[in-house]
């Protein structure tokens, strides 16, 4: 089942970043204190724009065919195109870790 919805997520990605912009939330699983915190970024890939729902808006943003990278302040976040996972890291150190999917109705 973790398999196909990894398909199912890759293959919505692909069709929905066809069409340059895509709304994810992604919701953090690690540390436990963050556990099911969401986090929702508005990506534009033909911009290479990024909007945060949480947080300072990123800067230093770079997007290429396998993840989507950005600065937030003093962190790191890193989403990856092929099976939505995302991390944050802050001064070297792992911070947050967790899971993305597409959604139709952003906080935007």
């Amino acid at each position: 089942m973790k398999k196909l919805f990894l398909v199912s997520l890759m293959m919505l990605a692909g069709s929905a970043w066809a069409e340059n912009q895509i709304t994810l939330a992604c919701l953090a699983d690690n540390p436990s204190e963050l556990a099911g915190v969401e986090f929702q970024y508005q990506i534009n890939e033909k911009n290479k724009t990024v909007l945060a729902t949480r947080g300072e808006q990123p800067s230093q943003i770079y997007i290429d065919s396998i993840r989507v990278l950005f600065a937030q302040g003093q962190a790191q976040t890193s989403i990856s195109r092929s099976t939505g996972r995302f991390s944050v890291v802050q001064g070297g150190e792992l911070v947050v870790t967790g899971s993305c999917q597409l959604i139709k109705q952003p906080k935007f």
